[in-house]
Order: C-alpha cells, then structure tokens, then sequence
C-alpha cells in the first residue's frame, strides 16, 4: 500500500477480525498522510478505516490506539462475529 496508495484513495477499508488491529491502524495512518496530502474535492468520498473484532476487550484497545495516534476522523471500530 506504501508503493500504491491510489489503490485506497477514497475508498472504505473493512479490517476483519483485526485481532490487534495493526493492519487498520497503519492503513488509518495512511489514509491521514493522503488526506494531509491533497485538497478535499466534494466528488471524492472521504476515505474510512471500519475495524472489526468479535472480542469486546479488542475492540476497546483498538479503539484507545485509534484515539492515541488522533485517527478518529479516519477510523472506527465495529463488533463483528461471523
């Protein structure tokens, strides 16, 4: 992703069953670095992170890195089994 961002400029990323949630919050920080990168057009949808897990105690983690690293405007958390 680091050699081709254009591959999630403008899309939504589902993480699914982040476990830690390394892969959604270094995706969250790229999509910060592009979104700092460029100016907003009203065409372009706004680039989202969705980080899922199954385990409560997971999902309050991630959530904490999310606020630690400022990525809330990027990324969120979401309780999913399947």
């Amino acid at each position: 992703l680091m050699s081709n961002p254009h591959l999630i400029q403008g899309k939504s990323v589902l993480e699914l069953g982040a476990g830690c949630g390394l892969v959604g919050i270094v995706v969250a920080s790229l999509l910060t670095r592009l979104r700092d990168n460029q100016e907003p057009t009203p065409e372009d949808p706004s680039s989202k992170v969705i980080i899922t897990d199954i385990n409560d105690t997971v999902l309050e983690n991630i959530s904490q890195n999310i606020k630690l690293n400022e990525m809330e405007s990027v990324a969120s958390v979401a309780k999913l089994g399947f």
